[in-house]
């Protein structure tokens, strides 16, 4: 791999995928204390989904099928044990969008990031969400993710914002925050490599127990004290 390095990337959210977004939102507020608020639906992926903030510029998505759609697979939301912290998400610590650049740079280190499209939602207020995505290895399915959902995908939200519009974070439900992310893999150096192509930070990469399937771990700060949701 070449030693340019991609614009550092930080977490910009964690995918929990749920049995349904009530369950979800029930599961979450008896866990941390805290009851995530409806977002909205994912037309033409199957799913919709509930937020909670964990910190500034982060947040926590509780993802589902939408039973009003066909059934999908969009970042491992077909994963069959639920609920189960699937894969998340990273944006550009700088606060800037620049996915094309990102992207690239992290191509010319050695990462296929995938190709970038525009996505939308409406809000429960009827208003609309813009943001782009860098997320051609997560839409397959569970069992495609790349490094079994602890490689991310990346987010670029200036779209949203050059309409006036806030990040989740800062309209979803207050009160936790996110402490350190665990990344359990029986190859971590294969894992590092990558991580270390897209430069991202924030990640605790560790070696998985013998016979153990790899895990996403997220160490959240909540009323109910210090909790791990997996």
């Amino acid at each position: 791999m070449s030693t340019m390095a991609a614009p550092e990337l930080v977490c910009d959210h964690l995918v929990w995928c749920v049995e349904s977004v009530a369950d979800g939102m029930d599961r979450f507020e008896a866990l941390t204390g805290i009851r995530p608020c409806v977002g909205g639906q994912h037309l033409g992926f199957g799913t919709h989904n509930a937020l909670v903030s964990s910190g500034e510029g982060v947040y926590i998505e509780l993802l589902a099928q939408d039973p009003s759609q066909p059934a999908g697979t969009w970042l491992g939301v077909d994963c069959e044990k639920k609920p189960r912290l699937t894969t998340f998400c990273v944006q550009r610590s700088d606060g800037q969008g620049g996915l094309d650049d990102t992207v690239a740079a992290a191509a010319k280190a050695g990462y296929d990031a995938g190709s970038i499209q525009d996505f939308s939602r409406k809000n429960t207020e009827g208003k609309t969400l813009r943001w782009r995505l860098a997320s051609d290895h997560h839409r397959a399915g569970f069992a495609t993710l790349p490094m079994a959902g602890l490689v991310p995908f990346v987010v670029d939200w200036s779209p949203n914002c050059a309409e006036g519009m806030e990040h989740p974070s800062a309209i979803a439900p207050k009160g936790c925050s996110l402490v350190e992310i665990r990344a359990s893999h029986p190859d971590p150096p294969a894992l590092q490599k990558i991580l270390d192509a897209m430069n991202v930070k924030g990640v605790t990469v560790q070696s998985s127990e013998p016979g153990s399937e790899p895990c996403l771990e997220a160490l959240l700060e909540t009323p109910k004290g210090r909790v791990t949701l997996a």
